[in-house]
Order: C-alpha cells, then sequence, then structure tokens
C-alpha cells in the first residue's frame, strides 16, 4: 500500500532514514562513492525538507519511499529508496507508476542518480528517462540527470 507520509513527524522521519541509509549504502558500494549526500541525513533534515514524501508498506513496515517537489509543471524525484530487504520486489517501479498515476499532465519528470548504478539507470529507463547529462557533484561522484516527457504509467506496476 502507499501513502502520503508527514516527514514533521520525527518517528516517520526516522522510519526513512532505517531505509534510506541502508539503500544508499548499497548504492555507494556500486559507485565506488561515499559521498552521496543523503547518506548524510538526519532526523532534522527531513523533517525541514520541502518535498513531497510517498512510501510504500509492506505487512506494517516502511519498504520505499518517493521524494519530489513539483516546481510549475515538472515533476523533479528527490529520492527513491527501497529497503534492501525488499530489492527486486517491485516496489521501485510501483513508487514511480503511482507518481506518475496521480501527477498527470506534467511537462516532465527528473531525477538524478549515480552514474554507474546501473540497476536504477534500468529502472528509469524502462520508465522512459534519458539521460540528459553528467555532472560530477563532488569530486569522485558523477550524477546521471534523467528526464522524460512521454510519461505513461507501466501498465505492469498499476497495482500499489
Amino acid at each position: 500500500m502507499i501513502q502520503k507520509l508527514d516527514m514533521r513527524d520525527p518517528e516517520m522521519a526516522q522510519k526513512l532514514l532505517d531505509i534510506e541509509i541502508p539503500a544508499y549504502q548499497v548504492e555507494a558500494d556500486i559507485i565506488g562513492s561515499t559521498k552521496i549526500p543523503y547518506l548524510l541525513d538526519t532526523v532534522d533534515k527531513i523533517q525541514s525538507s520541502k518535498e513531497t514524501f510517498f512510501g510504500y508498506w509492506v505487512d506494517g513496515n516502511l519498504a520505499g519511499v518517493i521524494s519530489f517537489m513539483l516546481e510549475g509543471n515538472v515533476v523533479d524525484i528527490y529520492r527513491l529508496v527501497v529497503s534492501p530487504q525488499h530489492f527486486r520486489q517491485g516496489i521501485g517501479a510501483k513508487l514511480l507508476s503511482f507518481l506518475f498515476t496521480h501527477y498527470t499532465g506534467m511537462e516532465k519528470f527528473l531525477v538524478q542518480t549515480g552514474a554507474d548504478n546501473i540497476p536504477a539507470m534500468k529502472l528509469y529507463k524502462k520508465f522512459g528517462f534519458q539521460e540528459i547529462d553528467r555532472l560530477e557533484i563532488e569530486p569522485g561522484l558523477l550524477v546521471s540527470r534523467l528526464e522524460t516527457r512521454d510519461v505513461r504509467p507501466n501498465s505492469l506496476y498499476t497495482s500499489y
């Protein structure tokens, strides 16, 4: 089940941290860099975020989160994290499909991920994202920026 999350609640912010840190540690291992900013997140940082958060729950436990900000007619995805114990269960795809379904009529969707994060790149490309450029946001941290303008929910993942 997918629900909107209130990150002003410190317990909810901690639940996000409990899956975010291990998930981004896996990405850090894949891309060979520990300079991912979200690895340094705290409850206070999450609580003060302007992002909108939705969570995917499995058996009463938070298993995945997507966050984004609306900038006019553009959805800028900030986080798509899945607890490592729930990898490869389609949760990331369900969260993306949910976002596309509930934010129709947008000009485009944007996202960034580690350029060498092959699993994330495959997922985003499956949903029509294309790489628009690469940036070195920190020495040793190369990030791919992707966008999609042809937003159609992936019909394989419409049951959330």
